[in-house]
C-alpha cells in the first residue's frame, strides 16, 4: 500500500479532531495498514504523557494548537527532514510541530493582534460600494491574475487574493471590515442580505462585522458563518506546503471559528451551532460543527502542561533533525561495521554505474547491465552501509551513513582512488577534506525540486568536489579523475533529448513543439512561445561553441559536465519565461514550473 496517513492526520485522529466521515475513512484504512496503526499507538502513548503533565484528568483538544506553536519554533530542521524523504519519528511535542500550522492560528490567531478603528467606529460613510480599503489584492481575469492596489472595487463573483505580506482589508459601504491574510483566496458576493457577503476560498479572513438588522453572511468551505454584528476569525484548515506528502490519501478541507466578540451562528451539514466568544469551533467536510474549546483555558491548560513537561527534562527534539548525536560516534560497534563495508569493491561498482550510465546517455543506447561480479560487491556494500546506518539510527536514505565522520573518510578515500586509478599516498590522505567531499558526493536534495533544477545543483556539487580532490591528486590523476567524472555521476534518472536540426530556426521550431506537448500549453502561447524557444537555442549554441573553443572540439566527461550545467541553467532560466506568458490558467502554469525532464541538447547540420 503506498499511501498512508500523514503525521497531520494521524495527530488529528488521535486528538479526537476528525469529524465522522473523515474518521470512518482512516478508521478503515488503519484495518488494513500496519505502518499506520503503529504511528497511531506511538502517538496514543504520547498523548497519555501530555495528558500526565497537566493536573486536569484529561487535556483539552486544544493542547495540540500550543504544542504546534512552541515547539513548531523549537523544532525548525524537522522540515529538511521532510525533504530527505524520511518517515517523521516524533516525540510527543514533535507530532504537534508537524500538525498543519493552521490549527495554531486557529488557537492563536497566529499573528499580532488586528488593528481596529477606536470604539469600532464606522470608516466608511453608509452608501458607499464595497472596496479595498488598504493593501495589495489580485483580481482574476480570465485566468490570469491582475494586481489592484488600495481603493479597488471588486464586482459580484470576482476571486480576489493577497501575497501582500501585511495582507489586504476589504471594506463594505456600511462599516464591516474583512481583513484578508497572506496567501489567502476570497470570491466576493455583494452587499449584506440573505446570501452571502463572500467565500473564504483558501487561507484566513479576520471579520469584523458592524451591527445592522441586515444579517452578514461568510461562506467558508461547506459551512456558513451568519451574524448582524460581532468580530471574529475564519480559516480554511489545510495541508501547508511543506508538509504535503508526495503519496497519501485524500483528504477535505474543515473550518475553524474563533470568536472575539459578540455571538455567531455556525452552519455546517444540517447543523447550526451558537458560538460565542473566547470559544473555537471546527467543521469538516459534511456532519455537524463541534466545540474544540475555550481559548482561555486552552492557554492556560497547555502553558501548564509545558511548565511541567520542561521540569521533567522532556525531549523536544524530533529524531532525524540534528546529526551530532551520531556523527562523531567512533566506539566499537561502529568502528566494527564501518570496517565491514568493502568500500574499495562498492567505490569501483559505483563508478562503473556512472560511466555506463554517461555513455548511454552520450551514445543514445540503453545502458548495459552491470557485470555479475560487480554487481555482487555493488549490493553487498550498499547493503553493509545500510546495516551501518541501523547501527547509528539514522533513517531515511541509508547513504546519509557515510555522514559518519568514520564512514566518510573510508568512503572518500575509497572514491579518491576509484576515480585517481591509484593507491593514495598517506600525505595525500591528509590533504582529503572528508566532510566537504561526502556532503557534496551524497547531498540532500529538495524532492519537490524540479528534475533539471536537482540535476544542476548535483552538477555544482560534483564540479566542487573535484576541486577538492584536485588539490590532493597529481596532475596524471587528476586527468584519470576527468575521465571518469560525467554529468550522470551520482544524478537520479539523467537523460537528455537530442535536437538535430539544419538550421537554429528548425531547432527553436522543434524546441517550442515539445514544449507545447510537455506542458499542454494553449494555441494562444505559439507567438511568445517561438521568441522564448528561438533565445534559449541561440544562447545554448553560443555556450556550447564558447566552451568548445576554450577547450576542444573532444570534451573529456568532467568537461561535459560542466558544459550540461550551463545547459541546464538556459533551460531553467527559458523554461521558466515560459511559465511567466500572461494568461496562462494556474494549473499550465505549474506544469512549466516544473519544468522538462530531459536535458535538451541542440545539434545543428554542419555548416549551418
Amino acid at each position: 500500500m503506498n499511501a498512508h496517513l500523514d503525521i497531520e492526520r494521524l495527530t488529528y485522529l488521535v486528538y479526537g479532531m476528525m469529524d465522522p466521515a473523515e474518521k470512518k475513512q482512516a478508521g478503515a484504512h488503519l484495518s488494513e495498514c500496519a505502518d499506520c496503526s503503529k504511528a497511531v499507538r506511538v502517538l496514543e502513548g504520547e498523548r497519555r504523557m501530555i495528558v500526565e503533565a497537566t493536573e486536569a484528568p484529561e487535556a483539552p483538544e486544544g493542547l495540540v494548537g500550543r504544542v504546534v506553536e512552541i515547539v513548531n519554533g523549537k523544532t525548525s530542521t524537522a522540515l529538511r527532514s521532510r525533504r530527505n524523504r524520511a518517515w517523521l519519528v516524533v516525540s510527543s511535542c514533535a507530532a504537534g510541530a508537524l500538525l498543519v500550522i493552521g490549527l495554531a492560528m486557529a488557537l492563536t490567531g497566529g499573528r499580532e493582534p488586528e488593528e481596529r478603528p477606536a470604539n469600532n467606529k464606522v470608516v466608511q460613510k453608509p452608501g458607499k460600494p464595497a472596496a479595498v480599503n488598504a493593501g495589495r489584492v489580485s483580481v482574476q481575469r480570465a485566468g490570469a491574475w491582475v494586481e489592484q492596489t488600495t481603493g479597488y472595487v471588486p464586482g459580484q463573483g470576482e476571486r480576489l487574493r493577497t501575497s501582500d505580506a501585511a495582507g489586504a482589508t476589504l471594506g463594505l459601504g456600511e462599516g464591516s471590515q474583512f481583513k484578508i491574510r497572506q496567501g489567502s483566496e476570497i470570491e466576493f458576493q455583494g452587499v449584506r442580505g440573505p446570501k452571502p457577503v463572500l467565500r473564504v476560498l483558501e487561507g484566513e479572513v479576520h471579520c469584523n462585522v458592524v451591527a445592522d438588522p441586515q444579517p452578514c453572511s461568510i461562506e467558508v468551505g461547506s459551512s456558513t458563518v451568519t451574524v448582524v454584528g460581532t468580530e471574529f476569525v475564519v480559516q480554511v484548515l489545510e495541508d501547508q506546503a511543506a508538509f504535503v506528502p508526495e503519496e497519501r490519501l485524500p483528504r477535505s478541507p474543515r473550518v475553524s471559528l474563533r470568536v472575539i466578540s459578540g455571538s455567531v451562528e455556525f452552519r455546517a451539514g444540517a447543523s447550526d451551532l451558537r458560538v460565542t466568544p473566547g470559544w473555537i469551533a471546527l467543521a469538516g467536510a459534511d456532519g455537524p460543527p463541534w466545540i474544540w474549546g475555550k481559548e482561555k483555558e486552552l492557554r492556560t491548560e497547555i502553558d501548564k502542561a509545558f511548565e511541567e513537561m520542561f521540569k521533567k527534562g522532556f525531549d523536544l527534539k524530533v529524531v532525524m533533525t540534528t546529526e551530532e548525536p551520531w556523527r562523531n560516534r567512533s566506539d566499537e560497534a561502529v568502528q566494527a561495521s564501518v570496517d565491514a563495508v568493502p568500500w574499495k569493491n562498492l567505490a569501483g561498482a559505483v563508478l562503473w554505474d556512472e560511466k555506463e550510465r554517461d555513455a548511454s546517455v552520450r551514445e543514445q543506447r540503453k545502458a548495459r547491465t552491470m557485470p555479475p561480479d560487480l554487481r555482487g560487491d555493488f549490493g553487498l556494500g550498499w547493503g553493509r552501509v545500510q546495516k551501518l546506518a541501523g547501527e547509528l539510527r539514522v533513517g531515511g536514505d541509508f547513504k546519509r551513513a557515510c555522514r559518519n565522520n568514520l564512514a566518510s573518510v573510508r568512503f572518500v578515500e575509497a572514491m579518491a582512488e576509484a576515480l585517481a586509478g591509484s593507491p593514495l599516498t598517506e600525505e595525500q590522505r591528509l590533504l582529503l577534506k572528508s566532510s566537504e567531499i561526502v556532503e557534496d558526493l551524497i547531498p540532500i536534495l529538495d524532492p519537490a525540486a524540479p528534475p533539471l533544477a536537482k540535476w544542476k545543483a548535483q552538477g555544482e556539487r560534483i564540479l566542487h568536489t573535484a576541486e577538492y580532490l584536485k588539490e590532493a591528486l597529481t596532475e596524471d590523476q587528476y586527468r584519470h579523475l576527468a575521465l571518469c567524472v560525467g554529468p550522470a555521476f551520482f544524478v537520479e534518472d539523467y537523460r537528455t533529448w537530442v535536437i538535430d536540426a539544419p538550421s537554429g530556426e528548425d531547432a527553436a521550431e522543434k524546441v517550442a513543439r515539445i514544449w507545447m506537448d510537455n506542458f499542454k500549453l494553449p494555441p494562444f502561447v505559439q507567438a511568445p512561445l517561438a521568441w522564448i524557444a528561438d533565445d534559449f537555442v541561440r544562447g545554448h549554441l553560443e555556450s556550447s561553441r564558447d566552451f568548445r573553443r576554450r577547450h576542444g572540439a573532444a570534451l573529456t566527461p568532467l568537461q561535459e559536465l560542466e558544459l550540461s550545467n550551463r545547459h541546464l541553467e538556459n533551460q531553467i532560466r527559458a523554461e521558466g519565461r515560459v511559465s511567466q506568458v500572461p494568461s496562462l490558467g494556474e494549473v499550465t502554469k505549474k506544469r512549466a514550473l516544473a519544468g522538462s525532464k530531459a536535458l535538451f541538447k541542440v545539434r545543428i547540420a554542419e555548416g549551418k
